[in-house]
């Protein structure tokens, strides 16, 4: 997996922007949530230092100070956790659980050995708010962090990429055109997918945008020195968002959840079956982000109802798990643990695990462990997941505990 500076950069910042959200709690809670966010941003800015270099963040005389640093994250969204929220997010809690465990991985990766697993257990930190929340222009902004966007140093990649996680889409989407239509910064083919990747999702997902992602691919098409796959790849998008830009308007309020399900996932499997037949991996990329973006609509609509956000879940692996290198910060492994989390005792939380599991030994790059052949390949997981760091083994035998647990019982139909 490439941890390049321009994803650190920007998924850092996104957290402390993506928490930062307007309030309708108390005003002492929102003194306090707001102490604890821009604590958490004083946090985030000295990581930020450390991860935008990987000399620096691997010297031995940063090492304490690094640790030092994650605890304190991982404490801060343990105590926000326990908070009232800013807002009516039912995502909330589960983005502070998985900021929580993140910062819980990365340290125990770091004292492992593992550093280049720490990095990007820390860069899940923050794109996890970026894919949940990033869907409009609200948020706080934190003066602690101005100082970073402003940086002349920036290349305008990680310049663009930086008003993108300050909530600055339109002017965001500016400067990633200029950088693909000159091909600033892009030097290996994965920087050019990861790059447009970015930029697709920023118009697709954030500002949902049909036009304003024709522009990107525009740009792309319009660069001689672009790499081939990414001229296929433009003509495959524009193909998606011209179908697209033709479909009549949905009233959100009107649209019943179900229905929002149902359309997800029916662009899940058009995606599924355009990746294997296309050309090149990513040709089905506009399909799965409103994929995405419709089952985060799912969820946030439906806070009460686990059969339906188990389902939504599920799916946003899956859409991620296609995304390939425009899922570069492996999203998809947090989302098939939601999954199992908020209804265990089911098949589908089964599967979750099974997906989850495979997509962290991959993460990993570990090979399968022998175990004993058994009717349930589940029986046998605690004998595969050996050759993980200790606190991902602990993370997947909780999960798996959970699945092992009796299903609850339904009461009694009334009678007649």
């Amino acid at each position: 997996m490439r941890l390049n500076r321009v994803g650190i950069l920007g998924s850092v910042l996104a957290l402390a922007v993506a928490l930062g959200a307007p309030t309708v709690v108390r005003s002492a809670d929102v003194q306090d949530w707001r102490v604890r966010m821009e604590q958490l941003a004083a946090t985030l800015s000295r990581v930020l230092l450390d991860l935008s270099s990987a000399a620096r963040f691997n010297a031995p005389g940063n090492r304490e100070r690094v640790l030092h640093d994650v605890e304190t994250l991982a404490n801060l969204a343990h105590d926000l956790e326990r908070k009232d929220k800013p807002q009516a997010d039912p995502a909330m809690d589960w983005l502070l659980q998985s900021l929580r465990s993140d910062a819980r991985e990365a340290q125990s990766a770091l004292r492992e050995g593992h550093t280049a697993y720490a990095r990007a257990a820390l860069l899940n930190v923050a794109e996890g708010c970026i894919s949940c929340h990033s869907r409009n222009d609200e948020g706080v902004m934190f003066p602690s962090l101005t100082h970073v966007t402003n940086d002349p140093t920036l290349t305008p990649l990680e310049h663009a990429t930086l008003l993108a996680a300050t909530r600055r889409f339109q002017d965001a989407l500016a400067r990633y055109r200029v950088v693909l239509a000159r091909g600033l910064g892009l030097r290996e083919t994965v920087e050019w997918q990861q790059t447009s990747g970015t930029a697709l999702a920023l118009a697709v997902r954030s500002l949902r945008s049909p036009e304003l992602a024709l522009e990107l691919t525009d740009a792309i098409q319009a660069n001689p020195s672009a790499p081939s796959v990414m001229h296929e790849l433009a003509t495959a998008w524009r193909g998606d968002l011209f179908q697209w830009s033709n479909e009549p308007p949905v009233a959100g309020a009107v649209d019943h959840a179900s229905t929002l399900l149902d359309r997800a996932e029916s662009l899940l499997e058009r995606a599924r079956v355009a990746e294997q037949r296309g050309p090149v991996p990513g040709v089905a990329w506009v399909q799965l982000l409103r994929s995405s973006t419709l089952l985060h609509d799912v969820i946030n609509a439906t806070p009460q109802d686990t059969r339906m956000q188990q389902e939504a879940f599920h799916l946003l692996g899956q859409a991620y798990e296609l995304l390939g290198v425009a899922d570069t910060r492996l999203l998809h492994p947090r989302y098939y643990e939601a999954c199992v989390k908020v209804r265990p005792a089911t098949g589908t939380a089964r599967e979750c695990l099974v997906r989850h599991v495979a997509a962290l030994r991959r993460a990993y790059a570990l090979q399968d462990v022998e175990a004993p052949v058994v009717p349930d390949p589940l029986d046998a997981l605690p004998q595969r997941i050996t050759l993980f760091p200790d606190e991902v083994q602990r993370r997947i035998l909780g999960l798996w505990r959970l699945t092992r647990q009796p299903a609850p019982r339904l009461p009694p139909a009334p009678p007649g």
